[in-house]
């Protein structure tokens, strides 16, 4: 035999991906890869040779038929195939049959259809031979027939696979890269994908694995579109190396994305530099994106298609255990229309809009995530955050519960970002180590707050239309450390029903951007802090401060003010009046 990929115990990966951490809100994705996808083994001996020759091709075999340049394939068996094929294809049509094409050191270019036509097969293996380099090739136009088909490349009405340890590059000039009406599984390789359209496109389910894939594509980069089967339409990704570069969606399926780990860098729409928003600071609408683009449609996806360019997106749950993700994305970076969990990994995310978005819930168990550039940083319905650090920058709400101040889910921004008038909206801080530095509200909840331990500092707005805490109903404050600061005009404190202790202090002069913040029982430091804005107001909540004790707080080493902790003092505006943890100063030193 000839070993054209190095195998792995996978099946130790996939179990890791069918059960969910935490209290979870994803019900994960069963799925197992046959050992003939993972395998990329060939028997040069056995394998019927295939040889190309510029017109056309030489076969020794029944099952291969040659007419020209159309090379069919009418056996199960595996084809050794190799040299250059100037204008032709190859067809499977082997009905119920398994059929492994090893491509050797092949190219194969089509002037007006598929180079590989899979029509009929149990499934169609595509190897790519150790240390072969191939190339497949279309023109701008193709012969197809009543459907439509075939549509890209390589295409597949069954099962296709992609293993072996080979490189195969795609230059798709008419639509898509790879199309698959049924499963499509890539388990090795390193693979190369310039497409007019989308990259990659399976019916029923994308798995991949192991493989090395790079995807130029003018539309979508990957994406799963079965919207009529519930135990369909999904993408499954182990491990492996992907870098996207699309001008629609970097990653899209109907039922769930699923990501165990991997490396990827994505970049959509032109990156964030291309936010349809020219938004850099608050209070600017979403009126001139109106103008230009028209008003998106969630429920329309030949409208959502041609001007959503979000990088990881799902139409239902999207659940990442790991991976590391660059993320440079015009539209939302993780966009979700149901529910995301992530239990770990590394995100860096540039958006042109949100940075995480789910309509109904998103979980985050762990993970590091670095979001420099967004409209709205974290944005969903419902938000739990049990771990994890998480540095948010963003040109309005930094975490946003339903909603904001800039009307973000409803003004016509690009995705829509709906959410249900009459759900149940919480915030839920259980760990993690949160820094926001937001120029709309810091953290937004268009209903309840609870946070029982982790680290939270929020650098809020300057403009006194916002403010660095906004919640309806409530903010319970039971644990950890939460420091607020920012403008005065809309200061909230946590509510009074608040266990834990706070301080509120609002000013109606200014501190100066940079200005070192330290709060001292005593000589003994507390915390200490910089702002990196402009601030009138500062609110600390913390289960380290003690009720009705005096502490001292300080702006750059001078004495700015003498306060007593309150438990649970909730106020907002200069109204003072509540006792010296709540106290406006008018003349604050340094």
């Amino acid at each position: 035999k000839t070993d054209d990929t190095e195998t792995t115990d996978i099946e130790a990966e996939q179990t890791s991906g069918t059960t969910t951490s935490g209290d979870g809100v994803v019900t994960p994705i069963s799925f197992t890869f046959d050992e003939e996808d993972l395998d990329g083994t060939y028997d040069e001996a056995t394998a019927v040779p295939i040889t190309l020759n510029g017109s056309s091709a030489t076969a020794s075999s029944n099952g291969v038929t040659v007419d020209g340049g159309v090379i069919t394939i009418s056996a199960g068996g595996t084809y050794l195939v190799s040299g250059t094929l100037n204008d032709g294809q190859i067809i499977v049509d082997a009905a119920d049959a398994t059929v492994q094409l090893v491509l050797n050191n092949a190219t194969i270019s089509s002037g007006d259809s598929a180079p590989i036509y899979i029509i009929n097969a149990e499934k169609a293996i595509i190897t790519l031979a150790s240390g072969s380099s191939n190339a497949l090739s279309d023109a701008t136009s193709y012969t197809q027939n009543e459907e439509e088909e075939p549509s890209a490349c390589i295409f597949s009405k069954d099962t296709l696979v992609i293993n072996g340890s080979g490189s195969l590059t795609i230059d798709a000039n008419f639509n898509d890269g790879i199309a698959g009406k049924d499963d499509v599984r890539i388990t090795g390789g390193t693979i190369t994908v310039n497409a007019a359209d989308d990259g990659i496109v399976a019916k029923d389910l994308l798995a991949a694995t192991k493989t090395k894939l790079t995807i130029t594509a003018e539309g979508d980069g990957i994406k799963s579109t079965n919207d009529s089967d519930a135990e369909k339409g999904f993408i499954y990704i182990v491990d492996g190396a992907y870098t996207i570069n699309a001008g629609a969606d970097g990653i899209q399926t109907v039922t769930q994305l699923q990501i165990l780990d991997g490396t990827f860098s994505i970049t959509t729409g032109g990156g964030s530099e291309n936010s349809s928003s020219n938004q850099g600071q608050e209070g600017n609408s979403w009126g001139e994106w109106d103008k230009q683009q028209g008003e998106q449609q969630t429920t329309d996806d030949t409208t959502e298609d041609s001007s959503s360019a979000k990088a990881l997106k799902s139409q239902n749950d999207i659940l990442i255990l790991g991976g590391n993700f660059t993320i440079d994305s015009s539209d939302d970076a993780i966009h979700s229309n149901d529910a995301i969990q992530i239990d770990d990994g590394t995100f860096a995310i540039a958006s042109g809009d949100d940075g995480i978005h789910a309509d109904a819930n998103i979980l985050l168990n762990e993970g590091d995530f670095t979001i420099s550039q967004s409209y709205e940083g974290i944005e969903s319905a419902n938000i739990t955050i049990n771990g994890g650090t998480f540095d948010i920058t963003s040109s309005d709400d930094g975490i946003n519960i339903a909603g904001g101040n800039g009307g973000s889910s409803t003004d016509g921004r690009p995705g829509k970002n709906g959410f249900s008038e009459d759900s149940d909206r919480l915030l839920t801080i259980n760990g993690g180590t949160i820094t926001i530095d937001s120029y709309g509200d810091g953290i937004d909840v268009n209903g309840a707050a609870v946070m029982t331990d982790g680290y939270v500092l929020v650098n809020g707005p300057t403009s006194d239309g916002n403010g660095a805490l906004d919640y309806d109903s409530s903010f319970t404050f039971s644990g950890g450390t939460l420091i607020a600061i920012g403008s005065a005009g809309m200061a909230m404190n946590v509510s009074t029903e608040a266990p834990a202790s706070s301080i509120m202090l609002n000013y109606y002069t200014t501190l100066n951007a940079n200005t070192a913040i330290k709060l001292c029982e005593g000589n003994d430091t507390i915390f200490s802090f910089t702002a990196t804005k402009e601030i009138r107001s500062i609110v600390i909540a913390s289960d380290q401060l003690d009720a009705n004790t005096d502490y001292s707080v300080y702006a750059d080493d001078s004495l700015l003010d003498e306060v007593t902790a309150s438990q649970g003092t909730a106020q907002s505006g200069m109204g003072g009046g509540g006792g010296m943890g709540d106290r406006d100063k008018s003349n604050p030193p340094g």
